[in-house]
């Protein structure tokens, strides 16, 4: 059976779930070089429901502390608790992200909005929350990001990208004198809260190494849940373990 991918660092799987495209993926190539691939996904519902702006509730405060909180109470598939990132490595982490996704060349040339402009937050201003735990078993990441603080507007094109992410389906990205190709797929049916928007990413690096993470976002009082997954056995797997903790920790958000 091939595997999904190969297990991402601590820091680079916080990195998936804090940048809210997909489409930096390729700045986070494992460095070991492992070989991954998965089988087809099919779009659906999803896609659709994406191309739309999705209807976020009322706004409501929370402190990176209430944040916390919130992933502490959470476990994966397996029954692992997450580990909860210190805030000060997720802010550092996310500015250098979003410096080093400015720098990224796109083709084609209309995608470069998706891959690279206006997609990560700054951090002032904002509460967050980001945690992750490995499968021992399957080698399986999964990672969790909680962000509030953004405005109506951040979060409106964050959950209405769908219509962008299958128009830019296949990519080839200079990152740092690098090309990569990166293929997108809308996925149907991960997890179960309204208005989830999910999709895979791809990304193939010099070499034939292809970097495969399940990506699953959805918008619940004004805070912004981000789930990512690799590894493991499969994509349906992975798109699992996505879905589940993010409907886990939608539940708790009140």
């Amino acid at each position: 059976m091939m595997k999904f991918t190969a297990p991402l660092t601590l820091g680079a799987t916080a990195l998936l779930a804090l940048v809210v495209s997909g489409c930096s993926s390729p700045a986070d190539a494992p460095a070991d070089g492992a070989s991954a691939s998965g089988g087809p996904a099919s779009g659906g519902s999803s896609a659709a429901a994406a191309s739309e702006p999705a209807k976020t509730e009322e706004a409501k405060e929370y402190t990176a502390a209430d944040l916390a909180g919130i992933l502490e109470q959470l476990e994966d598939t397996a029954g692992n608790k997450l580990q909860i990132l210190p805030v000060t490595d997720v802010e550092t982490t996310l500015a250098q992200t979003k410096e080093l996704i400015s720098s990224i060349e796109v083709e084609p040339a209309e995608c470069k909005q998706l891959a690279a402009g206006g997609t990560v937050p700054d951090a002032e201003g904002l509460a967050l929350a980001a945690g992750q735990s490995t499968d021992a078993a399957t080698g399986g990441v999964v990672a969790l990001s909680l962000v509030s603080g953004q405005d109506q507007a951040f979060l409106e094109k964050a959950m209405s990208q769908g219509a962008d992410l299958k128009n830019c389906a296949e990519m080839t990205m200079t990152v740092q004198g690098t090309a990569v190709a990166v293929k997108i797929e809308v996925l149907d049916g991960v997890g179960t809260s309204p208005d989830t928007v999910a999709y895979r990413t791809d990304t193939t690096v010099p070499g034939g190494t292809v970097q495969s993470v399940v990506t699953a976002m959805v918008a619940k009082n004004g805070v912004l849940v981000s789930s990512v997954a690799t590894g493991g056995a499969t994509e349906a797997d992975a798109a699992e373990r996505a879905g589940a903790l993010l409907d886990s920790a939608a539940a708790l958000i009140k």
